[in-house]
């Protein structure tokens, strides 16, 4: 899942992306200011943020 910060069309995005496991805990989620991505694993039921540095 893409974290979208910042100005998009005629939208303000605030990111926080996040990922939960079945049983409904937050596995990863991202900030309000850093875009990046969030990579589930269903398989193995984890999640990690990868930030894009520019």
């Amino acid at each position: 899942m893409a974290n979208c910060v910042g100005p998009s069309d005629d939208f303000i995005s605030v990111g926080q992306s996040a990922a939960w496991n079945v049983r409904g805990e937050l596995l990863a989620q991202m900030d309000a200011e850093s875009e990046g991505l969030v990579v589930l694993d269903t398989v193995g039921g984890r999640a990690s943020v990868k930030l894009l540095l520019i």
